[in-house]
């Protein structure tokens, strides 16, 4: 591990910035706008979080109630820990094989294992940005409403610290491994775009499964259950927990701190934590080289044409519209981490947010099927719009169509296509990822209930509309800011500051649209007055928006460098 010291203080200065941060913000003082309007996104989020932290107190004096407070220690490692596991996936793609800085590293007389070792530390000090804000809420409400010593808090930052270090260290060595088998020429990047989706809908398949077996109420023996549930302690951590182990063990750690079971379980965890960090590290010896070399490569298709399909190649004329659209959906499809961080968002949020309903009692889908009927149909029509609109805010397809194009965005600003065609083209694309999400989604829901022609129709013209004017204002924060200079793929999608400024504003988008619904209520206008109301409203908005946003972009075009 030579030079590891070295090379992670140049990847932790590349992955954030922090030399470019002084030079831009405290030598240059430009933009300083910038942090300030960050600094203020983050003070609006504040009542949301005082309101998920009030939320915990409730669930926490529900759980003690029955004799099982410990549970939600249990929900939040393990929650963390499967975010972590997930999300890190396309995190550690983008770091280990799809970074620029590799074509520097490997000539160089350092070990795989060192490079790895850095990025893997950088890989966790990133993912505490997004666990954090999770997992730290639960720890202080158990404590403080528990009245609990020093030796409580000690434990927790130990096991803040190593939190991430078994989610990140088993996806290290799947993506590893999966590049490694993968490395076909010609076919690899097709290969591997599939192969990243399987693995990922296989990874919340099991998590379901699991689940629904750790959850189910024994046959014949409820009774008996929910009396051991009440007398005995803490039970429900251990069979929540039971599909991942390592949750149970850091849950009693804290549960227990006081005892020596508390203890063992902390040195467990710890001492796990090690060695799947030490496996995949020695992994990385094994295969990293093996799946990394041959990554650049392209190939070609060596068809050779007649003279007749040569001159239909070249006299192929299609709508300009269309040839962006093209571009655009090849940009996205062909960059694995574009993919995995937008449509496989799209993908994991409706899967991830129905296993906690198809892995409860089947009571509770029962009771959900019985909220679809005639005098609510309107009210779930809304919801399963407003959630379409939603991912469309969620996705950063919108917030990063320009940036994706890095260095190659010169193209767009020389293409002899009208802006207006390439803004359109660019709308399409993400309309195109939305109808995708509608697909998911209302396949989802025909699992719990038989939906009406009438919900699939509403919910497809509003969830279509509704998300257009939320892409069109993510594409003017990121024609405004682009982030064409990049070395990592993931840059461009994850650490954009433009996916984060549109989320908010496709979250005030939302809001609006919530209060203006709640205000037709009010004045009980009909179920039709509302929807065709709500399609008015959305066809001038995105016309409107649409306007400005070509020439604004045309304006734009000419001042980027």
């Amino acid at each position: 591990m030579r030079g590891l010291g070295s090379l992670l203080k140049t990847q932790l200065n590349v992955n954030f910035g922090i030399s470019a941060i002084k030079y831009k913000y405290f030598k240059q003082k430009k933009e300083l706008w910038q942090p300030i309007i960050f600094l203020i996104a983050m003070f609006s989020l504040l009542p949301l979080y005082i309101g998920y932290i009030k939320l915990l107190g409730g669930v926490f004096s529900s759980l003690k109630s029955i004799n099982q407070e410990g549970t939600i220690l249990l929900v939040g490692v393990l929650g963390s820990q499967i975010i972590l596991f997930i999300f890190g996936i396309s995190h550690i793609f983008a770091k280990f094989y799809y970074a620029d800085d590799l074509q520097i590293l490997i000539p160089l007389p350092i070990k795989p294992s060192t490079i790895l070792t850095a990025r893997f530390i950088t890989v966790m000090i990133n993912e505490y940005l997004t666990v954090l804000p999770i997992i730290l809420p639960i720890l202080l409400v158990y404590g403080i409403q528990s009245g609990l010593g020093i030796l409580y808090w000690l434990y927790s930052i130990l096991i803040i610290i190593a939190i991430p270090v078994i989610p990140l260290a088993l996806s290290s060595i799947v993506v590893m491994i999966f590049m490694r088998y993968t490395n076909i020429k010609g076919k690899r990047d097709l290969i591997r775009v599939i192969g990243g989706v399987l693995m990922v809908l296989i990874i919340l398949s099991v998590q379901i499964i699991t689940q629904k077996t750790a959850t189910t109420l024994p046959q014949g023996g409820e009774m008996e259950y929910i009396a051991r549930l009440i007398s005995e302690k803490n039970i429900l951590i251990r069979q929540i927990g039971v599909s991942f182990p390592p949750s149970i063990w850091a849950s009693t750690a804290l549960v227990e701190f006081n005892n020596i079971n508390g203890l063992l379980s902390l040195l467990t965890f710890m001492g796990i934590s090690g060695l799947v960090f030490y496996g995949m590290v020695y992994i990385s010896e094994k295969v990293f080289y093996k799946g990394l070399i041959g990554g650049q490569e392209v190939s070609s298709k060596k068809k050779k044409l007649t003279d007749k399909q040569f001159s239909n190649q070249i006299g192929k004329v299609r709508h300009p519209i269309l040839a962006i659209l093209e571009r655009d959906m090849k940009i996205l499809v062909r960059t694995p981490i574009f993919l995995m961080n937008s449509i496989g968002a799209v993908i994991i949020i409706p899967f991830a947010l129905a296993i906690p309903v198809f892995t409860t009692d089947p009571q509770m889908l029962s009771t959900i099927a019985q909220f679809y009927n005639e005098s609510n149909t309107t009210i779930v029509n809304l919801i399963l719009s407003a959630f379409i609109m939603f991912i469309a805010a969620n996705n950063g397809i919108g917030a990063t169509t320009f940036s994706r194009e890095g260095r190659q965005f010169w193209i767009s600003r020389i293409v002899p296509i009208k802006v207006e065609d390439q803004v359109m083209g660019k709308i399409l694309s993400s309309i195109l990822i939305q109808i995708l999400a509608l697909v998911i989604i209302l396949g989802v829901a025909l699992f719990v209930v038989p939906l009406k022609l009438s919900t699939i129709l509403i919910v497809t013209i509003l969830g279509i509309l509704g998300g257009i004017p939320i892409t069109e204002l993510a594409m003017l924060i990121d024609i405004s800011r682009p982030l064409l200079d990049w070395d990592n793929p993931q840059k461009a999608m994850k650490q954009n500051m433009n996916v984060f400024f549109a989320f908010l504003l496709g979250m005030a988008y939302l809001v609006v649209n919530v209060l203006l619904v709640l205000f037709m209520f009010k004045i009980k206008a009909s179920s039709l007055i509302i929807y065709l109301s709500l399609v008015v409203i959305y066809i001038v908005i995105s016309i409107v928006l649409f306007k400005f946003l070509s020439s604004f972009t045309t304006k734009r075009f000419r001042e980027i460098e």
